[in-house]
C-alpha cells in the first residue's frame, strides 16, 4: 500500500520538475502547447505560412477594406453625396492608384517566390518577383525577408485574408481565392 502513495508524490513532484520520476507525464500534458510559431490561426488549423502556401492560391486586393479603399469612400462619399455617377467616378480614380492587385507565395527549385501582379480582366502582368526567405512566425502573422529591401510582415488575421503594410498606400488586405 505504500507504492500508491510514493506515485502520487512522484507524480506531483514531477509536474515541478522534470528531473525526476514522472517527467514522461509531465512532457506528454505539455505536448499540445506547442510554440507561437506553430500555433493554428482559426478553424482550419493552419499556421500563418501554411495559409500563404496553400496550393493554387492567390491573394486577390481588397480594396474596399484596405485603407485606401476606406478614405476613399470617405471622401467621394462626403464630396459627391447627391451624385452616385460621380461617386462612382471618385472610388474607380482611387481604385487606379493601387497596382498591387494579386500577390503569389509559391516554392520552386528550392527556393520561395514571391509575386506581385497586376490584374486586368484576367490578365496578371507580374509588377516584382522576388525571392525570399520566412522569419519569425507568430499566431497571426509571419515575416518574410525579400533578397533584397526590407523584412515584410504579413499579418494572418483569419483564414482567408493576409494585410501588408505598404509604405505609400497603408494596410493592404487580400482575400485568398483558389486558381486554375
Amino acid at each position: 500500500m505504500r507504492e500508491e502513495p510514493a506515485a502520487e508524490e512522484d507524480t506531483a513532484d514531477a509536474e515541478s520538475s522534470s528531473d525526476e520520476i514522472g517527467a514522461d507525464q509531465s512532457e506528454d500534458l505539455s505536448e499540445p502547447e506547442a510554440p507561437a510559431s506553430t500555433e493554428p490561426t482559426g478553424p482550419s488549423g493552419r499556421t500563418p505560412k501554411e495559409m500563404l502556401t496553400v496550393e493554387s492560391t492567390r491573394f486577390v486586393l481588397s480594396f474596399s477594406s484596405s485603407d485606401p479603399g476606406l478614405k476613399a469612400q470617405e471622401r467621394c462619399d462626403s464630396q459627391h453625396s447627391n451624385d452616385p455617377q460621380k461617386r462612382n467616378e471618385c472610388m474607380k480614380a482611387a481604385r487606379s492608384t493601387v497596382k498591387e492587385d494579386v500577390m503569389q507565395f509559391v516554392e520552386g527549385q528550392g527556393r520561395w517566390v514571391w509575386t506581385v501582379s497586376t490584374q486586368r480582366g484576367n490578365t496578371l502582368t507580374p509588377l516584382k518577383k522576388t525571392n525570399f526567405t520566412w522569419g519569425e512566425e507568430t499566431k497571426n502573422s509571419v515575416e518574410i525577408q525579400p533578397s533584397k529591401g526590407p523584412k515584410v510582415l504579413i499579418g494572418v488575421p483569419n483564414n482567408y485574408s493576409i494585410t501588408i503594410e505598404d509604405a505609400q498606400h497603408g494596410k493592404l488586405t487580400y482575400d485568398a481565392k483558389i486558381s486554375e
